[in-house]
């Protein structure tokens, strides 16, 4: 029951967070379940930026840490909500009849995700082991987080891995004064659950029909969930937190998903929310090593954008990028102190590798059980990586039961993405994102297949569904002439 409250009780401090962050009602108009959602999702950003702030200038994240900013956050956030109580919001977008499919998916995300305990290989080891350290009162500058090997063996699989996630359990433990597998999970819970609100808020500037879909779309991709929806029956959600298929729990995709879709919200709304974009970019980079490459592929489409459209656009990429810059600093500025992960990507992209590995058929050398034991994948098909990358990027493109109709939606958007400057930028970072894990996946030093039986291309993909689901649903809306943003 401890674990269960002190979850609950960090989830409303970031919903309180979020509250204090959040822009007037009055000049960006939303509506209660967009206002919630893109409340919790902002305060998580905050909390964990926060946090890892607050752990890099004291060395480690106790609590009296976790109390004081929460009391900071808490009141900031009650504070506004008295302030706004009698402003009016926007009504809700969804029909009567669509309600239900939206909260039985919020609530059925959740509960799927507290359902079993940590127990799997990334939510224990990269994430897990990192929080139970912080909680036991470990230094981020000790040999805990920087040995890669001990008396008992590997002591850190993935030492720079970022600290956001640890950070969240740890915030948990410290307040449930205990340390449970189920309930560190509790503020990780609510990503699925965020997603689609964060897109319809982004989306509500150019109309209620507009944010409905976007939120629909979000929602009822099926990935958000668990990959090949219903390919087993009713059993994936029986084995609810076990096994690569699902995104759900205390791995890292999820969060750097949901918080990609808050930053491109942010920036459809524009003003102060460009700020705040990168504060949820900022988040992402604290998720998952991905999040810091996303980040780059973000203000590169932000800057070519303001480009193609003769300089509109610009102050998004100073403000976005300013805001990364900030922010992010403790971690980037502690990352520079940690072992590289085994796969080292900042060395592996390099013009050698790329060229090896485009002239180079794949070996076996690197797979973890016989390569005759993946059957056709291996002796049936190219072990060209260029050509066995664009087969399973083409298998996911056309994979309903884990996608159901967003690429469709995504190839029948670009022409009229291409014809709308204010979209540009989202065209840009969805292929610029694609291309950056395609490259990834040519240089990983890990053997392809393994790789793609364990789910990796799916899950890398799934981080631009909030910049697909959201240029799927703005494309054909008109913009609405209203005052509000």
């Amino acid at each position: 029951m401890m674990g269960f409250l002190g979850g609950l009780l960090v989830v409303l401090t970031a919903y309180l967070a979020g509250r204090l962050l959040m822009p007037n009602r009055t000049h960006y108009a939303r509506s209660r379940y967009e206002e919630l959602t893109t409340s919790i999702l902002l305060g998580l950003a905050t909390l964990m930026t926060a946090g890892m702030a607050a752990t890099w200038a004291l060395g480690t994240f106790s609590f009296g840490i976790a109390t004081l900013l929460s009391l900071g956050f808490a009141g900031g956030g009650v504070w506004r909500i008295r302030r706004e109580w009698k402003q009016a919001v926007e009504p809700c977008a969804f029909p009567v009849w669509e309600r239900p499919l939206m909260l039985s998916l919020a609530i059925g995300s959740v509960a799927m995700t507290l359902a079993w305990p940590l127990n799997e290989f990334d939510p224990i080891l990269h994430f897990g082991l990192k929080g139970k350290l912080l909680f036991g009162g470990e230094s981020i500058r000790g040999e805990a987080f920087h040995a890669l090997t001990g008396e008992f063996g590997r002591i850190m699989t993935h030492p720079n891995y970022p600290l956001g996630i640890p950070i969240m359990e740890a915030w948990s433990a410290h307040f449930a004064g205990e340390w449970s597998d189920r309930w560190i999970q509790f503020p990780l819970a609510f990503w699925a659950f965020c997603l689609p609100g964060a897109v319809a808020f982004g989306l509500r500037r150019f109309g209620a029909q507009a944010a409905r879909r976007g939120a629909l779309v979000a929602a009822c991709t099926p990935i958000l969930y668990v990959m090949e929806f219903l390919h087993r029956g009713a059993l994936d959600f029986a084995e609810a937190g076990l096994g690569a298929e699902k995104m759900l729990g205390g791995r890292g995709d999820l969060p750097v998903a949901a918080f990609v879709a808050l930053a491109c919200g942010l920036l459809l709304r524009g003003g102060r929310c460009r700020f705040l974009a990168g504060l949820a970019m900022t988040a992402a980079i604290l998720s998952k090593n991905e999040g810091l490459a996303l980040s780059a592929v973000l203000l590169l489409a932000l800057a070519l954008g303001a480009l193609w459209n003769r300089g509109k656009g610009l102050k998004e990429f100073v403000l976005v990028g300013s805001a990364i810059a900030v922010l992010a600093s403790p971690w980037l500025i502690h990352r520079t102190t940690l072992p590289a992960i085994d796969e080292n990507y900042t060395e592996a992209v390099s013009y050698e590798t790329v060229l090896h590995y485009w002239q180079e058929d794949e070996s076996a050398d690197k797979s973890p059980i016989p390569a005759k034991l993946y059957g056709e994948e291996w002796s049936e098909q190219s072990h060209w990586r260029p050509a066995r990358i664009a087969r399973y990027f083409g298998s996911e493109f056309i994979d309903v039961l884990s996608w159901g109709l967003l690429w469709l939606l995504f190839l029948l958007g670009i022409p009229q993405a291409l014809r709308t400057p204010e979209i540009r930028w989202l065209l840009l970072f969805a292929l610029g994102g694609l291309a950056l894990y395609a490259l990834i996946l040519l240089v990983t030093p890990w053997f392809l297949i393994a790789l793609h039986q364990k789910g990796i291309p799916a899950r890398l993909i799934l981080h631009l569904l909030g910049p697909i689901a959201l240029l799927c649903s703005r494309v054909n809306q008109p913009k609405q002439d209203d005052p509000v943003h």
